[in-house]
């Protein structure tokens, strides 16, 4: 297959399942996007906002993919255990180097049925081969798809709830997640730091016999303590599906100097249960500093005992380049529209040459 660039003000528009390119695209700048790729006579549209990121779709079987990608095939029996089954239909190739949400599609074709076993679609998960095995992508299903319609069980899309870079995953997939029905769809999740303490806060639908989240907390990600617990309401239990929006909210009025992080364990009334996305704050208790939202999509607050002996902060992306600099800082925030979606490091320099740093993630 060749490849077919856009440039960077070309929009996804006059593509159709009449029109697609069967082959890789590639496109040049930041905004949204939708690669109108396909194969076979589907049109399966793939959506990113990164610059130069290039992909294409195949209507195979990942287990006996052709040898035309390279690292192939991708047996769907190999996965991790929060992955139940693997779509045998089909699969995306996306490369590039730059984070970034992904978008993939599903139509009729693509049987989502019987991959999740019903139409229950909290069950459906966006998947990447690591090199080894498929793993679970944290994702949610879009109410309204990338195509501008609902999303049902025979049409519809679903999108990761981080930026992901496109080269850590060999390729994407549609899969489910094991077992019967997740406990609860997590609609979303926001930790925010204060003068005094750390707010998480969050709402869910579709509560199907849940019971309880438990709050827990890490410095490392990788070891995590329980730092607190709130049962879960079924307002309907008449109902097999909670579509009622409803808001939870925990104040951690003991966090640690530095970053903090969190996420919740969702529990199931039969002890099932699923995590949510990581969320992060800083809370500095020597200079009385908090920072946030982190991630952030449009402003970051900064407040602190020292904010008028703040002379300038700088974000370097992860190779230490200098991408955004303000002199001292307002009530107003920093404005981080100019930023993609990634990871940056935060720095912080007073006017007594005192300077610190801090990881932030902006997310769009």
């Amino acid at each position: 297959m060749g490849i077919i660039s856009y440039a960077a003000q070309v929009t996804s528009t006059g593509i159709s399942s009449g029109s697609y390119i069967d082959g890789y695209v590639k496109k040049l700048g930041t905004n949204f996007f939708i690669y109108p790729v396909g194969d076979g006579g589907f049109y399966r549209p793939f959506a990113a906002e990164a610059n130069s990121i290039t992909g294409a779709y195949y209507l195979e079987n990942p287990t006996v993919t052709s040898s035309e990608i390279i690292g192939g095939p991708f047996p769907t029996s190999s996965k991790d255990q929060d992955v139940g089954s693997i779509s045998e239909n089909e699969f995306w190739d996306i490369n590039g180097t730059f984070s970034t949400k992904i978008t993939l599609t599903w139509n009729a074709n693509s049987n989502i049925s019987s991959l999740i076993g019903s139409n229950d679609l909290s069950r459906l998960l966006l998947v990447g081969w690591d090199g080894s095995k498929w793993v679970k992508i944290e994702s949610t299903v879009d109410p309204v798809s990338i195509l501008g319609e609902s999303s049902t069980a025979t049409t519809g899309s679903i999108t990761t709830n981080e930026s992901v870079v496109p080269d850590n995953y060999k390729i994407y997939s549609l899969g489910a997640a094991p077992g019967g029905a997740l406990p609860v769809t997590l609609v979303n999740f926001d930790v925010t730091a204060t003068e005094t303490s750390i707010q998480l806060n969050w709402n869910t639908s579709a509560e199907i016999n849940s019971d309880y989240f438990d709050i827990e907390r890490s410095l490392t990600g990788k070891s995590w303590a329980k730092i607190g617990s709130i049962s879960i309401e079924e307002r309907l239990i008449a109902s097999a599906h909670n579509t009622t929006l409803k808001q939870y909210n925990y104040t951690d009025n003991e966090p640690f100097n530095g970053e903090n992080l969190y996420r919740l364990k969702m529990v199931d009334k039969d002890g099932t249960f699923s995590f949510s996305t990581i969320r992060s704050a800083t809370f500095d208790t020597k200079n009385g500093m908090s920072i946030y939202p982190n991630p952030v999509s449009d402003k970051l607050f900064i407040t602190s005992n020292k904010n008028n002996k703040i002379a300038e902060v700088t974000f370097l992306n992860l190779r230490g380049e200098t991408l955004l600099t303000q002199k001292a800082v307002s009530r107003d925030g920093i404005n981080t529209g100019s930023l993609a979606s990634g990871v940056y490091i935060l720095t912080i320099k007073y006017n007594d040459g005192l300077i610190s740093s801090h990881k932030v993630i902006v997310n769009r």
